[in-house]
């Protein structure tokens, strides 16, 4: 039996504790704000990136259908800003209904400014219901067309964790439920759902393949009857990439996310208007676990953050009074903007960097509280520990909804940095926004560059100007090979608890 350490940090609890030093600038190996409007990458706005009205993206005004004719958001047309290009984001679930290409999860990209779309419009507007927008120009809207259903970012190149105590990789965006785009079937928002988070790795070599049934579907004969599947490319397309198609007995039926190992979060949605109170009240169903793929008998195992034996769990919420139902944490409210994050870590337990320490963390925009669940998992397998880890190297960001409701969402400034020793040198993104631009420039001026305005750091950005010379790491990650230690100190803290076997 495995219990838990939980921080949860709140306006009136600071907790600090023993653990490596940790690095505190970090370098932006991406930063997504979806100016480009380029969903999938490829440098070329088109129908792929504004297909409006062909695959239910059309939003609806409250009580009346969402049809895609009555839409009234649609997906940008032009860019806002051509400077930030992003990462190519793919729908991975495959396809609806006849499987003729409207995708599952439907993602596009949408102006979510306050006021743009019409449900941050005031109420005195027909429709207009007052939402809170994230308010950064554009964002990845994700409409779910029902529960279990994920989407991909694809990195290009591998991010690791590095080797040395301290050591970071932390992802992180901005998220909002999308009250706009519901269930078909359904005009109300989730009373109790999951959303779940993080990054995997290309475990077995298998992005840039094509899978022949990952496709949709296509009517060769005309007759209304789509029979035909198509083939995609893993990494490239939209399509069947999370094991639903697996079953097909044709090789390489099974090319996408399906062996893949990786980390995730799971935090609760709630809609405080709600048919009913959540079964987990104050975040006691958060969870972090690492997908691990070993084989189970549901075939449920196959779709990443979706099975029941393919995953090891690292932390689940401890009451903070047993008996209270209280776990130090909260349920995510339909109303609210929240920053999310998920942060791995090269930590110690006996041995320096023998654990990962993993934090998943919920801050509320409007109000800069933030909750977080911790804990770390060995590396090493040994008769006491077993389960080790899963992967310390990620090619890719996954995100699915799950749970009792189907909700929507909408995600901006999504951002992967890493901290410390894999921290690419000679970087003049002196900034962190992921280019090295003007504003570098001013920052150099002001004396915030690496070295403090120094003239090397000046021609490092003449240098680098225009460009993000961020490289990550690649190499196999080595042991660790040095330690130091914070020492314990806080004003106000909250129980640990120590993970133990029994």
């Amino acid at each position: 039996m495995k219990t838990y350490r939980i921080l949860s940090l709140a306006a009136n609890a600071v907790m600090f504790f023993t653990l490596a030093v940790s690095f505190s600038h970090a370098a932006v190996v991406f930063q997504d704000g979806f100016g480009d409007g380029d969903r999938n990458n490829d440098n070329v706005l088109d129908g792929a990136d504004t297909d409006t009205g062909t695959d239910g993206i059309g939003t609806y005004i409250p009580a009346r259908s969402s049809n895609t004719g009555m839409a009234t958001n649609d997906e940008v047309a032009i860019p806002l800003n051509s400077s930030d290009t992003g990462l190519r984001w793919l729908s991975h679930s495959g396809f609806t209904g006849s499987n003729s290409g409207d995708r599952r999860a439907f993602i596009a990209i949408v102006d979510d400014t306050q006021g743009a779309m019409l449900e941050t419009q005031p109420t005195t507007t027909t429709g207009g219901l007052n939402t809170t927008a994230i308010n950064d120009g554009y964002a990845l809207s994700y409409n779910a067309k029902g529960r279990g259903n994920s989407a991909a970012a694809i990195f290009g190149q591998t991010i690791s964790l590095g080797p040395q105590v301290g050591d970071k990789v932390k992802v992180s965006f901005d998220w909002r439920v999308w009250r706009d785009a519901p269930n078909a079937n359904s005009f109300v928002q989730p009373d109790d759902a999951q959303l779940r988070f993080g990054l995997f790795q290309d475990t077995d070599g298998q992005l840039g393949q094509t899978n022949p049934v990952a496709g949709p579907d296509v009517d060769l004969d005309m007759n209304g009857s789509f029979e035909t599947m198509t083939s995609a490319v893993w990494g490239q397309d939209d399509g069947y990439f999370d094991g639903t198609r697996g079953s097909v007995s044709v090789a390489g039926s099974d090319i996408g996310s399906t062996n893949d190992r990786g980390w995730y979060g799971q935090v609760v949605i709630e809609n405080p208007n709600g048919s009913f109170p959540p079964f987990f009240p104050n975040g006691g169903d958060w969870r972090i676990r690492e997908e691990t793929n070993v084989p189970g008998t549901d075939p449920n195992d196959k779709r990443i953050m979706q099975g029941t034996g393919d995953d090891d769990t690292v932390a689940v919420p401890q009451e903070m009074n047993p008996g209270t139902g209280d776990y130090g944490l909260v349920n995510l409210s339909v109303d609210k903007v929240y920053n999310l994050s998920l942060t791995l870590e090269r930590f110690t337990d006996v041995n320096p960097g023998d654990t990962i320490l993993a934090s998943l963390t919920a801050t509320d925009r409007a109000t800069g509280i933030s909750y977080t669940l911790s804990d770390y998992e060995p590396i090493l397998n040994s008769m006491s520990e077993p389960d080790g880890i899963s992967s310390d190297s990620w090619d890719y960001f996954a995100i699915r909804n799950t749970g009792l409701d189907d909700f929507d969402m909408l995600i901006d400034n999504f951002k992967l940095e890493i901290f410390g020793s894999n921290e690419p040198a000679d970087n003049a993104d002196y900034d962190g926004d992921g280019d090295v631009d003007g504003n570098d420039f001013l920052f150099w001026q002001r004396g915030n560059s690496t070295n403090a305005g120094s003239p090397a750091d000046l021609q490092l950005w003449q240098q680098q100007y225009g460009t993000n010379p961020l490289v990550a790491a690649v190499a196999a990650v080595p042991e660790p090979t040095s330690l130091v230690l914070l020492s314990l100190c806080g004003a106000a803290s909250l129980a640990l608890r120590r993970r133990s076997k029994s």
